[in-house]
């Protein structure tokens, strides 16, 4: 996701992994004045997982294995409310401001779609529902990384989007909901691309201009951005709240998981993405409620 030299100066939003992220550097972006998104897996199995032996038996209920990848099952709601449970609160914990959800591409994934039948996508909704509900009532933005073909019918529930080599593959197009909604996308791209493409598209993108190693851009000159950076204004007042304690509640409402081009979440050893801030047309957008109205950026809390 990042290089070791990744700079955060003038950036509006940092990403960081849930897991990886170092406390002392999270807090020095949180008084700087960044806007923190915590991204995580929501449909990937894994034993090695630094929270599976909390829920390890919830965990195992919801093993499926597809084509050589190791999935969670996305119609168990209430084992994945109880692992999920978990990550929300760790990310509220750190500090975080947003949610960006992995390892949900499985409608991207033959094997996936194979192994859950006809019934994934509403399987899928359901689960990103119930994310929207959670982070909704907590105070937090949701959005989903790299999972394009779910964003056109969830982008009613979503805040943002990290895309993966959309403009390399030419699917940036699968986030247009988003984009005409005033809602941001954030490219990663792990290619040089054509800075003005990306522009086209409406995405804020950057690329790799080093050495890629298991999604890890760590040697070379790092990143290039294809943005400008914007004035970082001081952190609000207000932190997102404390998780809800819904018990079963929250209905019907399911969230889905998260993705990566193999099904499989990439590790980030204490590293981060900063990405600045994109104007999408006059109107501006929302970003962890933040408005840029005129050329000035303000925050607050809803």
């Amino acid at each position: 996701l990042g290089s070791a030299s990744e700079k955060t100066e003038g950036a509006q939003v940092v990403l960081v992994d849930l897991f990886d992220a170092v406390a002392e550097d999270v807090a020095d972006y949180l008084e700087d004045g960044h806007t923190l998104l915590c991204a995580f897996s929501g449909g990937q199995f894994d034993v090695d997982s630094p929270d599976f032996d909390e829920n390890s038996a919830a965990w195992n209920a919801l093993k499926v294995d597809a084509g050589g990848q190791q999935w969670v099952n996305f119609s168990m709601i209430d084992q994945l409310r109880i692992v999920m449970t978990s990550r929300v609160s760790r990310a509220l914990t750190l500090g975080c401001h947003g949610l960006a959800v992995k390892d949900l591409n499985c409608l991207d994934d033959e094997a996936c779609t194979q192994a859950f039948g006809a019934n994934v996508n509403a399987s899928l909704h359901s689960y990103l529902n119930w994310f929207a509900t959670v982070a909704s009532d907590s105070k937090l933005n949701l959005g989903v990384y790299d999972s394009p073909s779910l964003v056109p019918t969830a982008a009613a529930l979503l805040d943002f989007a990290v895309a993966k080599d959309c403009v390399h593959f030419d699917n940036c197009f699968a986030y247009n909901e988003l984009i005409t909604s005033d809602k941001p996308v954030f490219d990663l791209e792990f290619t040089a691309i054509d800075c003005d493409v990306a522009r086209a598209a409406n995405v804020t993108a950057k690329f790799c201009t080093g050495v890629v190693e298991d999604t890890v851009c760590n040697e070379g000159q790092g990143w290039t951005n294809c943005f400008s950076p914007v004035q970082v204004t001081q952190r609000p007042t207000s932190s997102p709240t404390a998780l809800p304690q819904t018990g079963d509640g929250d209905d019907d409402d399911d969230d889905d998981d998260d993705d990566d081009d193999d099904g499989n979440s990439g590790t980030v050893a204490g590293i981060v993405v900063a990405i600045a801030l994109f104007i999408l047309g006059a109107t501006g957008f929302y970003m962890y409620r933040t408005r840029l109205e005129e050329g000035v950026l303000t925050t607050s809390r809803e």
